[in-house]
C-alpha cells in the first residue's frame, strides 16, 4: 500500500504542476482535465484506504483527498452558478478557465488561491512523508514504538 500512496502522491503533485501550466499555457487545460478527473475518482478509494489505516500516514492522504473533494464541490457551485447565468445557453458554451476568469471577475483570485493551496498540500504531503511522519505498521499483534502512546508491557515488568 505505500507505493500506491507513493504512486498517488507523486500523481498528485503532478497534476497541480500541469494544472498550473495549464492556467498560464490554455492548450494544456485537457490534459489537466483528464489527470484531475482520474485522480478525483482515486480520492475516493485513497479516503477508504487512509480511513482503514492502510495508507500511513492518514491524515496527510485524507488532507490531499479531501482537497479533491472540495474541489469538486466547488466545481459543482460553479456550474449552478453557470447554468443560473447563462441558462439555456450552457449547452453550447465552452467551459474554459479563461472563459471563467473572463465571465467571473472573483474567478482569477479564487483559482490562483486554490492553485497556492494545492500546491501547499502537495508540499506538505512530501515532507510529512519525508521527515519520519510515517507509522509503521504493527508486527505480529504489536505496536511499533512509535505507534504506541506509552510503554509496552514488557518494558513495564523490567
Amino acid at each position: 500500500m505505500q507505493t500506491f500512496g507513493l504512486i498517488y502522491l507523486i500523481a498528485y503533485l503532478a497534476d497541480c504542476i500541469v494544472s498550473i501550466i495549464a492556467t498560464l499555457m490554455p492548450m494544456a487545460e485537457g490534459l489537466s482535465n483528464v489527470i484531475s478527473s482520474i485522480l478525483s475518482l482515486c480520492a475516493i478509494l485513497v479516503i477508504v484506504l487512509s480511513c482503514l489505516g492502510k495508507l500511513r500516514p492518514r491524515r496527510t492522504f485524507l488532507v490531499l483527498s479531501i482537497f479533491y473533494v472540495c474541489m469538486i464541490a466547488f466545481g459543482i457551485v460553479l456550474g449552478i452558478l453557470l447554468a443560473i447565468d447563462l441558462g439555456p445557453d450552457i449547452a453550447t458554451q465552452e467551459i474554459t478557465i479563461q472563459f471563467l476568469h473572463e465571465h467571473f471577475t472573483w474567478y482569477p483570485c479564487v483559482h490562483w488561491s486554490l492553485l497556492i493551496m494545492w500546491t501547499a498540500i502537495a508540499i506538505y504531503g512530501f515532507w510529512s512523508r519525508s521527515t519520519g511522519a510515517m507509522i509503521t505498521e504493527p508486527k505480529d499483534g504489536q505496536l511499533s514504538s512509535e505507534s504506541a502512546p506509552c510503554a509496552s508491557p514488557d518494558e513495564v515488568s523490567s
